[in-house]
């Protein structure tokens, strides 16, 4: 973070202003100092808030529902789902005032289904409900809403090696496994046999 800010006061910046500041989005009490720095930033510049981008977002567990723990999937919407309401809770007032806009970066995993991917989607599809919700509500302010999406294929070449077995609880059996290796078990797969004819 110092080295940060180090780095951008001893380079030429961009014309205008930037702030940095550190933020945990799982934790009220940063989202809440986050606040008072940026409307007292406002104030002091006679400005408006005319933007919020919710990007935090954690992909860390591969594996079977069964193998999954329940924190794995409160870590989950810790901050890919409440991280987004805490920071909406936070700024919307000052994005009423302002009608400006809200971004959130959702994923695909957010309209549709997966295998060994549980704690991922259940929150994505949480904050996607969260965001209509919130979308038709400003709608009496002035603020308008829709949704764009990129398709992404990075995951097409399977889980990043070991990943499945690391999310196997250790010393516990493991139940209705049909391969030798957890690891080898391939995403690509499993994408072809939930959706034979594709997502088309």
């Amino acid at each position: 973070m110092e080295s940060l800010q180090n780095e951008y006061r001893t380079k030429r910046g961009p014309k205008g202003q930037l702030h940095i500041l550190q933020l945990d989005v799982t934790k009220e009490e940063s989202v809440e100092s986050a606040k008072t720095f940026v409307s007292q930033t406002l104030r002091t510049n006679n400005a408006k808030l005319w933007g919020l981008v919710n990007n935090a977002g954690i992909f860390s567990i591969h594996g079977p529902d069964d193998w999954c723990s329940v924190d794995e999937y409160t870590s989950s919407l810790n901050v890919n789902t409440l991280g987004t309401v805490r920071m909406c809770h936070a700024f919307v007032p000052l994005i009423k005032k302002s009608r400006g806009r809200i971004v959130t970066m959702g994923s695909t995993a957010g309209r549709l289904h997966g295998l060994y991917v549980a704690p991922y989607v259940t929150a994505k599809f949480a904050v996607e409900g969260y965001m209509d919700c919130l979308r038709l509500e400003m709608r009496q302010y002035g603020v308008s809403g829709g949704w764009e999406d990129a398709e992404r294929d990075e995951h097409e070449d399977g889980v990043p090696s070991g990943a499945v077995a690391k999310t196997w609880p250790p010393g516990e059996e493991r139940v209705g496994v049909t391969v030798d290796d957890p690891a080898n078990v391939r995403v690509g797969d499993d994408v072809d046999a939930a959706f034979p004819s594709g997502f088309d």
